[in-house]
């Protein structure tokens, strides 16, 4: 299990990256919004 720092410092450094292939593959930035929204509460219960 990883730490609260070690998952903090992992969204820090990828989100935007994360944010754009989101983008790029939905073409909807409301939908990218949802699931990046969904994604982090999987991997931070």
């Amino acid at each position: 299990m990883r730490s609260e720092q070690e998952v903090n410092q992992a969204i820090d450094l990828y989100a935007d990256t994360v944010k754009r292939i989101c983008v790029l593959h939905l073409k909807n930035s409301s939908d990218t919004e949802d699931n990046l929204s969904g994604g982090l509460f999987e991997i931070c219960p």
